[in-house]
């Protein structure tokens, strides 16, 4: 987990028959790639959920595994850095982006995933250390890409977490998923809060 000066980087948006995901070059880590099938049935099996996982040479293994193929869930989720689950949780009671970021914790770290603003900006922080994305429009006008910068101190487990917690649906660490959240309350009384982190 060596440490690096701050720099920038691009991720682009790639699409094959089998995997979707987003590529680039991230700074002193070289290549790095998301990797998502694109149904369930990947390899001949049916996956029990959807994965989405980080590939570069310097890049940690990680593993986001969710029940909803795209846009991957937060709830009934997990997610697993060096074969090590991670602990992912929000304050669902809270309005504001800032109050409801999520927490992430591994190992002796502690991360907070701020939405700055909604599907287009994305913070990942922890002590002293910090990771933006914020998407950007491309020369040709088609495709998504995103605009990264890590701050001094970044290492390959803070860019990776990053970059793989940007395909997550973040709609729920948001006011607008607290309103929606409270409307789907009063029409579905009976559904029960919350969401279990566990496979």
């Amino acid at each position: 987990m060596e440490m690096n000066d701050a720099f920038i980087f691009e991720l682009h948006h790639y699409r094959t028959k089998k995997e979707a995901g987003f590529e680039g070059i991230v700074g002193p880590f070289g290549k790095v790639l998301t990797i998502r099938p694109r149904d369930r049935i990947f390899g001949g099996k049916k996956l029990p959920k959807a994965e989405l996982r980080v590939q570069g040479e310097n890049m940690p293994e990680v593993r986001y595994r969710s029940d909803s193929l795209h846009p991957l869930s937060l709830e009934n989720s997990s997610l697993f850095i060096d074969g090590t689950q991670a602990a992912l949780d929000f304050n669902r009671r809270a309005f504001r982006n800032k109050s409801r970021a999520l927490k992430i914790s591994f190992r002796e770290r502690s991360y907070t995933y701020t939405v700055v603003r909604t599907d287009r900006t994305f913070v990942l922080e922890r002590s002293g250390v910090n990771v933006t994305l914020e998407r950007a429009e491309t020369t040709t006008g088609k495709g998504v890409k995103y605009v990264g910068a890590a701050s001094d101190g970044a290492d390959a487990v803070d860019l990776a977490l990053a970059i793989v917690l940007k395909e997550v649906d973040t709609l729920p660490l948001t006011s607008i998923g607290a309103a929606s959240a409270a409307v789907n309350a009063v029409l579905s009384p009976r559904r029960p809060e919350g969401g279990d982190y566990s496979d």
